[in-house]
């Protein structure tokens, strides 16, 4: 060996290393994206929700803070995504913003059952995203086998929660229960 020279201890013949740090790089890029379109998203349902909410005439000082808090949310789930490191902790904050816009959804379309369903679906599993959210801090990654079980028994327990009355409730939806301008929206 040459005088002066060094040999990186993750320089292999095979190329394996090289191949893991690759992979993770498109890993971690795969998810800065996913959380910037995910918060893409959210965002544009809140314009979404605030314009419906205005157009119904609902909208109060209540959903201005709400609407404001969430876009502030947003903006630093961003700015975490694009940190090295923090895509994954990015992405589970985007995961539970979606899922806090989606639980207003009924607010916006009273008389739609999709909307219900979606609300219900969404208050649901709202726990389970926040419970990992913090639960992964800061790496993005559950640790401990018992904090997997504990972000999954919540799943299960906001599914079942708000799934059984999606199941065996009897629909028949209310029409007049709608105010006046949801029935002439145009979705």
């Amino acid at each position: 060996m040459a005088a002066g020279m060094q040999i990186s201890a993750e320089a292999r013949a095979d190329g394996v290393a090289s191949e893991r740090r690759a992979s993770t790089a498109m890993t971690a890029h795969r998810v800065r994206v996913s959380a910037f379109a995910l918060a893409a998203l959210t965002l544009g349902l809140w314009v979404l929700n605030v314009v419906r909410q205005l157009h119904l005439g609902v909208a109060d000082s209540g959903l201005a803070f709400y609407a404001f808090a969430g876009v502030a949310a947003v903006v630093v789930a961003v700015a975490i995504a694009r940190q090295p490191g923090r895509e994954r902790l990015a992405l589970l904050m985007t995961v539970w913003l979606l899922l806090s816009v989606l639980d207003d959804v009924a607010v916006d379309w009273p008389a739609s059952r999709s909307a219900t369903t979606t609300w219900m679906l969404a208050h649901g599993l709202a726990p389970a995203a926040y419970g990992l959210m913090v639960l992964a801090y800061p790496s993005g990654r559950l640790r401990a086998r018992s904090e997997r079980l504990l972000v999954a028994f919540a799943a299960f327990v906001g599914i079942v929660w708000m799934g059984a009355p999606l199941l065996f409730f009897p629909g028949g939806g209310c029409t007049a229960c709608a105010p006046p301008s949801s029935r002439s929206w145009p979705w």
